[in-house]
């Protein structure tokens, strides 16, 4: 015999339902130290290369994203962004470096979504930077949008990112690209080179179909999202949390061993050993 309470469910239909919004207050618990606590500082994070031409990257967490700074010829290459909301935290992060905004002459986008491009249109006016970005990123760039086609990598990322997407608005500010800008078609290995630092631009598609990495002649590459470092209850093992092609993904962490690859230093996460993503 089911006992009803004052709402009119059964002892069981109300066990049932106190489970599921515990389940889904604890998601969100854990949604909500993913994108906040566990943010860390405004204070910059210095990594030693052990090469001459280049000594030290510079990385920057505004928030979500992991942006790199390389010393270039003429001032910094910027790798990536952040959210559009971020544009403050990083002029402040900047600071503790004594870096200002015009010392960043390029801004190189991985790929196009709000996380990595999120504040690269308010830079590149306020620095006159030249953005590098791939040609199949341009059309979403100059929409401000993310490509919502991707899927999750499986089930359990799927049901944080549902909850993610109830409070989080992927649009940013339009990037259009100048005249001045350079925009990647293929493999390069002249453009960096150009700009006084030793090293190559490679595709590393799987993430997005647009998404491109820098491989640096002394190992150290800085590959965007093609590799991450989230989500371990979910057992992602790496694997970007959003997916176009996930054989892609695979391919691409074998061609950037081939580049020359041995530190990868990813968006979101901390630096790994190339051998952690093919073992």
């Amino acid at each position: 015999m089911y006992r009803i309470n004052k709402n009119g469910l059964s002892y069981y239909q109300s066990r049932f339902l106190f489970r599921l919004e515990s389940k889904i207050l604890l998601l969100l618990f854990l949604m909500f130290s993913f994108t906040v606590l566990g943010c860390g500082g405004l204070k910059p994070r210095i990594y030693k290369t052990g090469s001459e031409k280049i000594p030290e990257i510079i990385c920057i967490k505004t928030g979500f994203t992991n942006a790199f700074l390389i010393p270039a010829k003429k001032g910094y290459l910027l790798i990536d962004t952040g959210y559009a909301d971020d544009y403050d935290l990083f002029r402040e992060a900047l600071s503790h470096q004594k870096i200002h905004i015009v010392d960043i002459s390029y801004i190189l986008l991985t790929h196009h979504h709000d996380d990595h491009a999120g504040f690269a249109a308010k830079l590149a006016k306020d620095s006159n930077a030249v953005i590098i970005a791939h040609k199949d990123a341009i059309p979403r760039l100059s929409q401000g949008k993310n490509d919502s086609s991707k899927k999750p990598v499986n089930f359990c990322v799927g049901v944080f990112l549902s909850i993610f997407s109830i409070f989080h608005n992927d649009a940013y500010p339009e990037v259009s690209l100048k005249a001045s800008d350079i925009i990647i078609t293929s493999d390069d290995n002249t453009i960096l080179n150009e700009i006084g630092i030793p090293g190559k631009i490679i595709e590393t598609p799987g993430h997005t179909k647009e998404s491109i990495s820098v491989v640096l002649d002394n190992g150290h590459a800085f590959i965007g999202d093609a590799a991450m470092d989230l989500f371990s209850i979910c057992m992602c093992q790496h694997r970007p949390i959003l997916v176009e092609d996930e054989q892609q993904v695979f391919s691409s962490w074998r061609k950037l061993k081939e580049a020359g690859a041995k530190t990868v230093y990813i968006s979101h996460g901390d630096p790994l050993n190339i051998d952690t993503l093919l073992n």
